[in-house]
């Protein structure tokens, strides 16, 4: 403070970038009033003041709202993640206009972060209709942490960004004219992504020792208890453990035997209880809800992973437990 006026260094404009720039190149021979609220950060360091400016655009976000994918980009957590990433050969993208260096040349080295938070709800939360349906819940702390905090594993999230990659192409070519049961099977197959990151990864936990199937089993009444243990990530560094030969083939598999013998299966059971009680229920709306994959998914993927061969093979491979 100087008397009447107020001296700033190192500001941050808030709310006011675009009056600022239009200003600046006027050529204006007058001073001229200009409303303004100027608020002080009492952190010195660095992280505090980055905190402070977050806060303040938040607080401040009435005319024209910020994504909160937005607030989020400059996060410590995530310049921490875009390194760690970038290790994995990824190229992490949490700022509008950021463009991918041409030496990531495979779609699945790019990755935004609204893409990395849907994956994490996904598999590593467990979460898939939260997934498909209400993905802002990323951003809650309660699960924003887990997904990109410090105990985030980048190789899993190369890993899934590489599942995603191979679940477009089982989309767009590989599941045409097969044959699958249009009413049931096939939505499952074109609509289920969300559910199939959850119920590989579910298995991939499994073959890592994470926890047993008869833990799961004996909370599958308990919903609450269900969903804090399946998050668990245990000492998972990768889902992929090893180099396959077959990759591709071998995740056209596994999602065929999901998407057939799990997801169609069960959707198609809830169908025909919605049509007993009169009701419609479409494949979309069996896909918004979490609760389907805790009550109906697991059990039914559990019991084709011990009775399909192929399922169980291919799940091996990818964990690393044959040759």
């Amino acid at each position: 403070m100087d008397g009447k006026e107020i001296k700033l260094w190192n500001f941050s404009i808030v709310n006011g970038g675009q009056t600022t720039n239009r200003i600046g190149k006027l050529d204006i021979e007058k001073d001229f009033y200009l409303q303004c609220k100027v608020v002080k950060s009492k952190g010195n360091t660095t992280q505090m003041k980055d905190k402070f400016a977050l806060e303040i655009a938040e607080a401040t976000n009435s005319q024209k709202p910020v994504k909160k994918a937005d607030l989020k980009a400059n996060t410590p957590e995530q310049i921490r993640l875009k390194e760690r990433l970038n290790r994995c050969q990824v190229y992490y993208i949490t700022k509008k206009g950021d463009k991918t260096p041409k030496q990531y040349s495979e779609p699945y080295q790019t990755a935004t972060l609204e893409q990395v938070g849907k994956l994490g709800l996904a598999a590593v939360l467990q979460m898939p209709g939260s997934a498909r349906s209400n993905s802002q819940r990323m951003y809650n702390d309660e699960y924003y942490y887990s997904i990109f905090g410090q105990d985030a594993k980048e190789g899993v999230i190369a890993d899934l960004l590489k599942m995603s990659y191979y679940y477009d192409k089982f989309v767009k070519v590989y599941i045409k004219d097969k044959g699958y049961d249009e009413k049931t099977v096939l939505p499952m197959m074109k609509n289920g992504r969300t559910f199939q990151y959850a119920c590989v990864t579910f298995l991939c936990k499994i073959n890592y020792g994470v926890f047993t199937y008869d833990t799961i089993a004996g909370m599958l009444n308990n919903v609450d208890d269900l969903k804090i243990a399946i998050r668990n990530m245990g000492n998972i560094e990768k889902l992929i453990s090893v180099k396959l030969q077959d990759e591709e083939e071998i995740f056209m598999e596994i999602f065929s035997v999901i998407g057939d013998e799990v997801l169609g299966y069960c959707f198609d059971s809830a169908l025909y209880k919605a049509e007993e009680e009169q009701r419609t229920l479409a494949p979309s709306d069996y896909l918004k809800s979490d609760i389907n994959y805790y009550k109906d998914v697991i059990k039914r993927l559990w019991n084709r992973y011990k009775q399909n061969s192929t399922l169980r093979r291919d799940i091996d491979l990818i964990c690393g437990k044959e040759s």
